[in-house]
């Protein structure tokens, strides 16, 4: 009795000693890819099984079978989608742990350099797994226009430019809840009144916000230029805004507007149509939000550029006066040969 005890003692012994072998083996194995760090994107939900085949093909395991059973002995069954950044020789059981909390690496996307949500919606589905139709599909979905009261056209209000951090697994649903959630405190109690005592929603006052964007070089000159415009509309003058005649169909172009190439059908056309376009005609950062609702309070209704390229403009009150500016606007830039 006393050798068969000592016999399975020993056998038990051995048995401990290979399993704390193996287990020490699969959780000190190590991804094997030659750069500092990796990117993984797991598209979707799948089993251990599986996942574990696709972090292999991308050379971020070195091992199945002991990247399986290491996940057997975590009760790790299933992952779902993300992406995942993996350093150099990171252990199985770390790349187990990020998969399974979920722990993404963040991307920095910028929302600017495009004006319309049909160009946001392109910019979006070539970095996150969501495609620019599915984020053109919540842009346009009527029950996310009646949950921010937006009409299509003003979809754009509800975001200001800027780079942002997202995961590549966010939702355009989730995105335009991040985005409202940062317009919504700008929106102070303060600026709504304002805006109330301008006559004006939020995103009128946006949109009008987008024009003095589009004519202001200098920004402190944004608070008159945009007690211009509100001039105009208060008078139920056509805004003439020529930021208005190039959003239909912005290519890039920093081309002069040309007023006759422009579409007289348009509503964005503020040469043929009084009172402000049907949204936003830029993404526009707060400080020109802040020009609108804190505009200038004057008696001017046009405004021309100066000459030599100050980036200023020249303020008239009367038509007459304006065209003195104009015309030595115009003189200037055929001394300078500029067309």
């Amino acid at each position: 009795m006393k050798k068969t005890t000592k016999y399975i003692l020993i056998i038990a012994v051995i048995a401990v000693a290979i399993g704390i072998f193996f287990t020490s083996r699969v959780i000190v194995a190590t991804a094997f890819f030659k750069n500092e760090s990796k990117i993984f994107y797991l598209e979707n939900e799948c089993d251990v099984s599986t996942l574990a085949d696709l972090l292999y093909q991308d050379s971020i395991i070195s091992s199945t079978s002991q990247f399986l059973a290491l996940a057997s002995l975590k009760n790790f069954e299933s992952a779902r989608p993300g992406r995942f950044q993996f350093m150099n020789s990171e252990s199985h059981n770390s790349i187990i742990n990020k998969i399974r909390a979920r722990s993404q690496k963040p991307l920095l996307i910028k929302v600017e350099g495009v004006r319309s949500i049909q160009q946001l919606a392109g910019v979006l589905g070539a970095q996150l797994q969501a495609d620019s139709s599915q984020f053109i599909s919540a842009f346009t979905s009527t029950a996310i226009l009646e949950k921010y009261g937006v009409q299509k056209e003003e979809v754009s209000s509800l975001i200001f430019p800027n780079t942002y951090e997202f995961y590549w697994t966010i939702s355009p649903e989730e995105f335009l809840e991040k985005m409202t959630t940062i317009t919504d405190e700008y929106w102070t109690e303060e600026k709504i009144k304002k805006a109330e005592a301008l006559k004006m929603t939020k995103a009128e006052v946006y949109t009008l916000a987008s024009i003095v964007k589009g004519e202001t070089v200098t920004k402190s000159e944004a608070p008159k230029i945009a007690g211009l415009y509100l001039n105009r509309i208060r008078v139920n003058q056509a805004l003439q805004a020529d930021p208005t005649l190039t959003f239909e169909n912005y290519n890039g172009s920093k081309a002069r507007v040309k007023l006759s190439n422009a579409d007289p059908n348009s509503r964005y056309n503020t040469y043929e149509n009084t009172g402000l376009p049907p949204g936003p005609v830029f993404f526009t950062e707060p400080i020109y939000l802040d020009a609108v609702l804190n505009a200038e309070s004057h008696n001017y209704f046009y405004m021309c550029a100066q000459p030599r390229g100050t980036g200023l403009h020249d303020f008239a009150r009367t038509f007459g006066e304006h065209g003195k500016y104009v015309s030595a606007y115009r003189k200037w830039q055929r001394e300078a040969n500029i067309n």
